[in-house]
């Protein structure tokens, strides 16, 4: 899945999710011109456990690549970030 991100105004406050420097976010600056957050693509696999009934597990990766909204905030060029989880659910 590729997911597109993007702010709904360019010169809003943003809330930082990941924590980046010692910020909650990103305070609005009216000079702020950029809306693209950056883009997301996912990996999602999911199996259930014949063998044991109500057991499915699962696990996804990510990486977020950066858009020009985010280099505009911090003022200059922003990694990409890699993720991933993996997790269990058993059901009665």
């Amino acid at each position: 899945m590729c997911i597109f991100l993007s702010l709904d105004k360019a010169q809003g406050d943003w809330l930082n999710v990941v924590g980046v420097g010692s910020t909650n976010g990103f305070i609005g600056n009216p000079a702020y011109t950029q809306t693209k957050a950056g883009t997301e693509v996912d990996v999602k696999l999911v199996y259930k456990v014949g063998a044991i009934k109500g057991l499915k597990l699962a696990a996804l990766y990510g990486i977020f690549n950066p858009g020009a909204a985010v280099s505009e905030r911090i003022g200059g060029k922003a990694d990409s970030a890699k993720f991933g989880y993996a997790l269990a659910q058993y059901v009665f």
